[in-house]
């Protein structure tokens, strides 16, 4: 029996949206995830999600937009199934989306090693594929995949110390295991605002992800061109 029949146990209550997102179980239609991350894959994916946005917006911004979706489908549940005992092979030959992107297909689990093996070579293979389809500067899809794991890892830190080790091991340590750079190092710095309508420390990238270049689209939330000013509008705005 496959270590894959454990996952549904993996994503009880709240969890179970991720859970959903997540499948081991292939369609004819699936879209493999080697063919999507080409030049030609992306490129063909960009032109889709600018139909959503005002004509001519910066084709860089959209790619990171169209990133940030992308990686909220091979990120957080794939944690949450590391974090639980069963890690994931991420490696982009060996996995899958739906037809109609609405779940990420695994084929096996693997050792711990291996699994971030795999995630560092999705991550790469995404960054270089929309480099070679929009331009855009490879450190702004890392710094993206850095922003989501900070925030996912630090909420499941509290459920185990494995997404301690997790968080050390991505974002926390300069070189990988093969002593090559970590391109997930150092894209996240936590600011204190020094005010008391504020939170103590707030998270904050050190790289634009650049959405404003898109006509009405205001900066996230962790942008690092945001000011107290703006941190205090935004909290205003929520109550």
């Amino acid at each position: 029996m496959s270590d894959l029949t454990r996952l549904p146990a993996l994503f009880p209550g709240p969890l179970a949206p991720y859970g959903a997102a997540l499948t081991t179980a292939p369609r004819p239609d699936d879209l493999p995830i080697a063919a999507l991350l080409t030049r030609e894959g992306l490129a063909h994916a960009l032109d889709r999600a600018a139909t959503e946005y005002p004509e001519g917006s910066d084709r860089r911004a959209i790619a990171s937009l169209w990133s940030k979706t992308y990686l909220r489908g091979i990120i957080p549940a794939p944690m949450i199934a590391a974090v639980g005992g069963l890690p994931l092979d991420l490696t982009p030959s060996t996995c899958a989306l739906r037809a109609d992107f609405s779940a990420l297909v695994v084929r096996r689990a693997v050792s711990g090693p291996e699994a971030i093996a795999g995630l560092y070579a999705h991550l790469s293979a995404l960054a270089e594929g929309l480099k070679a389809a929009s331009g855009i500067a490879p450190r702004v899809i890392w710094s993206n995949a850095a922003n989501l794991l900070t925030a996912t890892l630090e909420r499941l830190a509290q459920l185990s110390p494995v997404a301690v080790g997790l968080r050390r091991d991505l974002l926390e340590t300069p070189e990988r295991v093969d002593g090559s750079a970590n391109p997930l190092f150092d894209h996240i710095r936590w600011i204190t605002p020094g005010h008391p309508d504020l939170p103590e420390t707030v998270r904050q990238r050190r790289i634009c992800c650049i959405r404003d270049l898109i006509p009405g689209k205001p900066l996230c939330s962790t942008c690092p061109k945001l000011t107290v000013a703006d941190w205090l509008a935004s909290s205003a705005g929520r109550h």
